[in-house]
């Protein structure tokens, strides 16, 4: 469903066919061709080679154009109705327009919500990454705060006016814990 109108890619070229004037067009052609017949047989075996030929070759081709033509009519009619119109007051090229409409617009709606389901993972994914980042640092913080807490009593804990100084596992140490140290 999602790719009907790749199947309806000819529905932009169908707004611009005036289907009075291609009807009217067939019927001159028909027209014009039952008089070469006529013609050709009137005048029987004092017939020009010229129309001879042109009759010969063309009746194939008059009779491909006009089962063509009858396929597209029957066509429509079937499009109408499917779609709930009625061919007899519908023209071609407006139920075509508004079908071309229709196409511009599912197209739009379709890259718009494929863009707002990408904006809406990828700030999924930003929040989940911020989750991580604040758990990671709170981890941290705490573990800076379990080491602040042990230096505090090792520091202050022993009493007196005279403080002894313990070692220090200078891996724990962290940005201005010396300082602090010593003050």
């Amino acid at each position: 469903f999602q790719k009907f109108s790749e199947q309806l890619k000819f529905v932009d070229k169908a707004t611009s066919v005036q289907w009075d004037s291609v009807a009217s067009d067939m019927k001159d052609l028909e027209q014009g061709f039952k008089m070469a017949e006529k013609e050709q047989s009137l005048k029987g075996a004092d017939c020009p080679e010229t129309l001879h030929e042109f009759v010969k070759t063309r009746k194939q081709k008059m009779s491909d154009l006009e089962q063509s033509f009858q396929l597209a009519k029957s066509s429509f009619k079937d499009c109408c109705e499917f779609y709930g119109e009625n061919e007899k007051t519908t023209s071609p090229n407006v139920f075509f327009q508004k079908l071309a409409h229709f196409v511009t617009n599912y197209n739009k709606c379709r890259q718009e919500n494929e863009a707002k389901t990408a904006l809406e993972r990828r700030q999924k994914e930003e929040q989940e990454r911020r989750a991580r980042v604040a758990s990671s640092k709170s981890s941290v913080s705490s573990e800076q705060d379990q080491l602040m807490l042990e230096l505090a009593e090792k520091v202050g804990g022993l009493g007196g006016g005279r403080r002894q100084r313990a070692k220090i596992d200078s891996t724990r140490m962290d940005h201005g814990d010396f300082e602090k140290l010593m003050n």
